[in-house]
């Protein structure tokens, strides 16, 4: 009995697995790289920049690095996640079955946010050893709050507009709108 119970489990990891994996191939449509390697560069040269400028760095700085890379990563595969189902020609499948795309895209959001959260927590690792320690997890943990709801909305746009170039720039004006606007609320 324990043998059979181990092989069901066992097949279902192997499930679970290319399950996740074909989903990953999707979300991401092999460009997520080039956002990864983005973060990073921008995280290692914001950290350059404020070590040659010989400004204190404290959590508060660690907190803001890590900001714009966690944006950078959870904005492709967000705003760019319903095109590249209708790339794949997968998009009428999922809405051809009541109630499947939401089940079908809520295990790709959560899929998404653990992703950023672990390459958040390899960064912040980075950070920890370069520059000051910190909390590597915390850290990571109060940066997915913004993150999270930077993700839903961008998420919430690219349903709505239907194109992710076109979320895109509807995002980026939303953020310099906020931006702007940050002093005065």
């Amino acid at each position: 009995m324990t043998k059979s119970l181990a092989n069901k489990f066992y097949n279902g990891l192997i499930w679970l697995l290319k399950v996740g994996r074909y989903n990953l191939k999707i979300i991401f449509g092999n460009k997520f790289i080039w956002f990864l390697l983005a973060a990073f560069g921008f995280y290692i040269f914001i950290s350059i920049q404020f070590v040659i400028e010989n400004e204190p760095i404290d959590e508060g700085f660690m907190y803001g690095a890590l900001f714009f890379p966690g944006i950078l990563l959870i904005f492709y595969p967000t705003v760019f996640g319903i095109q590249n189902d209708e790339d794949a020609r997968v998009l009428e499948i999922l809405f051809g079955i009541p109630n499947y795309r939401y089940k079908v895209w809520l295990i790709r959001l959560i899929m998404i946010f653990i992703l950023v959260y672990l390459i958040l927590v390899v960064f912040a690792f980075i950070g920890s050893i370069a520059l000051i320690p910190i909390n590597i997890f915390e850290m990571a943990g109060q940066l997915m709050l913004p993150l999270l709801f930077i993700g839903f909305m961008a998420f919430m746009f690219s349903t709505l507009v239907k194109n992710g170039n076109g979320t895109a720039v509807v995002m980026v004006i939303l953020g310099v709108v906020f931006l702007i606007l940050a002093d005065f609320l």
